[in-house]
């Protein structure tokens, strides 16, 4: 029996012919093997950029169940980065413009224009104030017709008649034309005037008082004949009913009360106006700076 030695292998076996290879020594083969042509590769595309940097293994035909020699990362790295300086190198050469990363293109942000103030008006306020005023002017006319009646009457029948006269009187020209006549042509004409002047100041509240304290005062005279004895009569007629105490009160109310309810009315349109100035300037100053 053969002594054998764990520490001797294959090669040191002198029963063992030298020109048979073992399966290590063809494994080894084909590993060295590999490394030769993964090398040559490598070298192959440096020195051709042109050349597909993706490479298959060609399988071995000497033998199966190979292990097939993978490039390591380190390689695959290598490879990319001498492809792409050959592939920038070579579009310098011909002019071609290196293709960058796509970025997302991004609309630009639109920005709002701005709104155009709106201008404010001053109709609004100015027909409640007329609407106060017509109120005001049926309580100063009253009172002032009670206190004309009351002169008129005090000579005559003395302090103890004064008031049951003035009592019947006012009665008597509230079932005429005087409760609602003159009031209604007031009204009208003060907001014909806040819709015509609008934002107007006070001086054209007070030149328009006195138009319509004479177109009120006329009207009335002139519609109030009319309805009392079916015309306007004639001239000499018509010239004593201008002259009427009660005619001539209308017109004065009528004017006073349009002066100072009027002058309430065009200061707030003197604001107004000047916050609409304001708001256009502002407007204008903004659209400068975009």
């Amino acid at each position: 029996m053969a002594d054998t030695d764990p520490q001797r292998g294959p090669e040191d076996d002198p029963e063992r012919d030298p020109g048979t290879a073992t399966p290590a020594d063809e494994d080894a083969e084909r590993v060295r093997a590999a490394d030769v042509r993964q090398q040559q590769r490598a070298d192959e595309a440096a020195e051709d950029p042109e050349r597909t940097r993706v490479i298959e293994t060609a399988p071995d035909d000497d033998a199966e169940g190979r292990h097939a020699a993978e490039p390591t990362p380190q390689d695959e790295a290598a490879e990319d980065r001498a492809a792409d300086r050959a592939l920038a190198e070579r579009r310098e050469e011909t002019g071609a413009p290196v293709a960058a990363e796509e970025q997302p293109v991004l609309e630009p942000a639109r920005e709002s224009a701005p709104v155009a103030p709106k201008r404010e008006g001053n109709r609004l306020v100015g027909t409640a104030w007329a609407l106060l005023a017509a109120g005001l002017f049926q309580v100063v006319y009253f009172a002032a017709l009670a206190g004309l009646i009351a002169l008129l009457v005090l000579p005559q029948a003395g302090w103890a008649q004064v008031g049951p006269v003035v009592s019947a009187q006012l009665q008597q020209y509230l079932g005429s034309a005087f409760a609602w006549l003159p009031v209604l042509f007031f009204f009208l004409l003060f907001e014909l005037a806040v819709l015509l002047f609008d934002r107007a100041g006070r001086f054209f509240y007070v030149v328009s008082s006195l138009v319509v304290g004479v177109v009120t005062y006329v009207a009335s005279v002139l519609l109030i004949s009319i309805l009392t004895r079916g015309s306007i009569g004639d001239t000499a007629t018509l010239e004593q009913t201008f002259l009427v105490p009660q005619f001539i009160l209308v017109g004065l109310v009528a004017r006073e009360v349009m002066l100072w309810t009027g002058v309430a009315i065009g200061a707030r349109g003197t604001r107004v106006r000047k916050r609409n100035r304001a708001a256009q300037q502002a407007y204008r100053d903004e659209l400068a700076e975009r």
